[in-house]
Parts: structure tokens; C-alpha cells; sequence
């Protein structure tokens, strides 16, 4: 009787040994797909973000030239100068200005439950930018 108590131990051992193995390969595997998605990801923001750098320096560019031109051809323009005799000092005003970061933004709108298009959209954010954001916060413990 006790022969069979312990073929039946070594038995369960091993079968649970193989459970255990095949569970850590789906860990691995799931890690691997984790990593794969999130360089993905950084690559898709990269390329977004070169694009729309590229898109700046284009409007960058043209507004440099349309600023040439209207000066070679309008010549010198008078800019305002403070009267030197002003017996009352520039009074600074002073405003406490709070506003939440961008990821809180986000972070308060997706967990309003509106969708990673509708949060861009609100915020003029790219779609990939506001989905990295979630995904690291879900990421994070």
C-alpha cells in the first residue's frame, strides 16, 4: 500500500514539475510579446514625432522666408519704444496659474473612459503619444 502511495507522489511531482515548466514558458513567451509591442510602439511615437519635427521646420522655414522678403522689400519697420520719462515702473501682474501635466490629462481622461482617439483628439496629442502614456501607466505597479 505504501508502494503505491509513493508511485502516486512521484507521479504528481512530476506531472506538476511539468505544469510549472509550461507556465514559466508562457511567462517567457508572454514577456517576449510585451517587449516586442512596447518597441513597437516607441517606434511608431519616433517616427510620429521625426514627422511632425519635420513639419515644423518646414513651417519653421517658410516663415523665415516670408519675414526676408516683407523686410528687403518694406524696408525697416518702427517698433514701440516705452516713453524713457514715465514717471510710474512697469507693474508686473502676477497670476497663479495651475495646470495638470499632459499625462494627467490623459490620465484623468481615460480613466473618465473616453477612447485614446477622442483623448487626442481634446488634448492635440498624437494617437501613439496618448496610448504610450497609458500603457506605461498600466505597466507601472
Amino acid at each position: 500500500m505504501t508502494g503505491l502511495l509513493w508511485m502516486f507522489s512521484f507521479i504528481m511531482h512530476i506531472v506538476l514539475l511539468f505544469i510549472v515548466y509550461k507556465l514559466f514558458q508562457q511567462l517567457q513567451v508572454l514577456k517576449q510579446s510585451n517587449n516586442q509591442e512596447m518597441k513597437d510602439l516607441l517606434d511608431t511615437f519616433l517616427k510620429e514625432m521625426k514627422e511632425e519635427n519635420q513639419q515644423l521646420q518646414r513651417q519653421v522655414n517658410e516663415i523665415q522666408s516670408q519675414s526676408d522678403t516683407s523686410t528687403v522689400s518694406g524696408g525697416m519697420k518702427e517698433e514701440p519704444t516705452d516713453h524713457p520719462l514715465s514717471s510710474e515702473p512697469p507693474v508686473e501682474e502676477k497670476y497663479d496659474d495651475f495646470s495638470p501635466s499632459i499625462q494627467g490629462q490623459v490620465y484623468q481622461l481615460y480613466d473618465q473612459g473616453l477612447s485614446i482617439e477622442d483623448i487626442a483628439k481634446r488634448l492635440d496629442r498624437g494617437k501613439t503619444e496618448v496610448e504610450l502614456m497609458i500603457k506605461f501607466k498600466k505597466s507601472l505597479p
